[in-house]
């Protein structure tokens, strides 16, 4: 049996009209940018859900203060350190009572909200800031 002597033209024209695979070659161009895109969604997800718990947190130390529960200021930023320390490792709190309204300030830093961090110093000076405040309640 001869073999036929290989011709360059032929293949480069055969491996160019033959379309075995391309959807292969799109899909590994397309799959990293949606692994990505899905990521950072469930990044900003989880920090906005966080926000929301942080946000009950403040609103029910607020109502405590308002009901007086707690006492003083001390008293509510030691149960908002509680309450929050699962949450958000690093944050701030400050809870203020003047006149008839006691307003609650937490910030966290957004980085510390999120668990897969590999959008590198985009969020690196973003904070998330809850604020509350409530009507003191009168005094019986």
């Amino acid at each position: 049996m001869k073999q036929k002597p290989f011709n360059s033209a032929h293949f480069l024209r055969r491996f160019w009209s033959n379309e075995d695979g391309s959807p292969t070659v799109e899909s590994v161009i397309w799959i990293p940018i949606f692994v990505a895109v899905l990521v950072l969604m469930t990044n900003l997800s989880l920090v906005f859900y966080e926000q929301s718990s942080i946000s009950r947190v403040v609103q029910d130390t607020n109502r405590l203060v308002a009901l007086r529960y707690l006492t003083d200021e001390a008293a509510a930023e030691a149960y908002l350190n509680t309450q929050l320390s699962d949450i958000a490792g690093i944050m701030t709190a400050n809870t203020e009572i003047a006149g008839l309204y006691v307003t609650t300030t937490v910030t966290v830093p957004a980085l510390g909200l999120m668990p897969l961090n590999f959008t590198g110093d985009w969020f690196q000076g973003a904070n998330i800031v809850v604020v509350g405040s409530q009507l003191l309640e009168a005094e019986v």
